[in-house]
């Protein structure tokens, strides 16, 4: 199993050997293991996720690298990372960015969406 994590890095997971089939243990280097056991497909697997949300980003504005204006001119510090992971065939960085010169409050409304989910 193998999976870059950045450019010019791979991690590579190599399972043992010798082990039931029910269940694998996979090794990177040493540094960390991961082991997987089988779930029959009856078995109900419940996660625990907290909620997590970017809100606060767009509303600090820290680290923004893109500007939306609205059509009353106020403007929008927004992040083009966070907002092509919901619309990642949309280019953030055109001139002027999408969704410029649009009313205030649907911008607002637009933006709080893709921030939220």
């Amino acid at each position: 199993l193998r999976f870059g994590a950045y450019a010019g890095h791979v991690f590579e997971f190599i399972p043992d050997k010798g082990r039931p089939s029910d269940s694998v243990t996979l090794t990177c280097e040493g540094l960390c293991m991961l082991h997987c056991i089988r779930c029959s497909d009856d078995t109900e697997i419940s996660y625990s996720v907290p909620y997590f949300t970017l809100l606060p980003a767009l509303e600090d504005g820290y680290f923004s690298d893109v500007i939306i204006t609205a059509s009353n001119n106020k403007q929008f510090k927004v992040h083009s990372t966070i907002l092509e992971l919901q619309g990642n065939d949309i280019n953030w960085t055109s001139d002027p960015p999408p969704f410029s010169n649009i009313p205030e409050d649907v911008l607002g409304t637009i933006l709080h969406f893709l921030y939220s989910e």
